[in-house]
């Protein structure tokens, strides 16, 4: 979606409106791009650009496009499946517990 000040620079002025409409008045995205007559995603890049924001998906409004999203899930479930296989892994590796004195003194009673 292209805007009316698609590639145009911004102000000093319009830098500072747009910290007050995020930080002051916390205006979302989308009322902010409207309002700038500017792509969400240019709000976006300009609010992480001056530090207003420290990632696109934590900002007030952000809507993640769907296939970022399925993308982003088919991680978090790969990285699980990973951490649980290492889990496993690791506790197979790992020596079983000596016996107690009582146990094996049981063991002893059974086969006499």
């Amino acid at each position: 979606m292209f805007s009316r000040r698609n590639g145009r620079p911004w102000t000093v002025n319009e830098i500072l409106q747009l910290q007050r409409e995020y930080e002051l008045l916390e205006w979302n995205i989308q009322q902010i791009a409207s309002k700038h007559q500017r792509t969400a995603d240019a709000i976006l890049y300009k609010l992480e650009q001056e530090g207003f924001i420290d990632k696109w998906i934590n900002a007030r409004g952000y809507v993640m496009p769907p296939e970022i999203a399925v993308e982003m899930e088919k991680q978090s479930i790969q990285q699980m499946v990973s951490d649980r296989l290492s889990t496993l892994r690791s506790r197979s590796k790992q020596a079983p517990a000596p016996l107690s004195s009582s146990s094996s003194s049981r063991k002893n009673m059974l086969h006499c």
